[in-house]
């Protein structure tokens, strides 16, 4: 749909999110990269080329389902994502996966405690995100278009369909 999108509103700035994986896979020499996402990135065409690109390479495309729901009511109790992480996760876990792509913008807000379940259960992996590649791309598009604030400031607007509640909760979440 990114493509309808930008043909329909050519003016629009628009900044997608992708789960790292080049660069995980540059760095990490051997052993097998696990990329945490929604079940719908995990089965896209996007994912799918990944992997055929990457085919001497070992990759996990593992969907997560209902994880962002953690995220967007704000529960970050580790018991709970500890509970949701031993059922959809710790089966793929083994020695040899040595780094995991957060493919989900909103994954960075539990990386800390996803972290901690990855030691306590003997993974020692790099966490990968997408954040810092989106925001050097959307400030090209800046740079490009000259919208960027020459003073460094910017004025921040949050939209969402599900209400005012998500709104909130993504202010907190951004500490704006």
């Amino acid at each position: 749909v990114l493509d309808v999108i930008k043909d329909a509103f050519p003016d629009l700035i628009v900044s997608e999110t992708v789960p790292v994986i080049d660069e995980a896979l540059c760095e990490i020499k051997d052993g097998k990269l696990l990329v945490l996402s929604t079940p719908v990135t995990a089965g896209s065409a996007y994912m799918k080329g990944k992997i055929l690109e990457h085919k001497d390479r070992e990759i996990i495309s593992l969907g997560m389902p209902n994880l962002i729901d953690f995220v967007e009511a704000l529960d970050f109790d580790s018991e709970h994502l500890y509970h949701y992480f031993d059922e959809y996760l710790k089966k793929y876990l083994s020695g040899d996966i040595k780094a995991v792509s957060l493919g989900c913008t909103h994954y960075p807000f539990i990386r800390d405690i996803l972290d901690s379940y990855l030691k306590d259960n003997g993974i020692c992996a790099k966490i990968y995100e997408g954040s810092d590649i989106t925001l050097k791309r959307l400030l090209k598009a800046l740079d490009e278009k000259n919208l960027r604030s020459s003073n460094g400031t910017c004025e921040v607007e949050i939209f969402n369909s599900l209400g005012e509640k998500m709104v909130e909760n993504s202010k907190k979440l951004l500490g704006i």
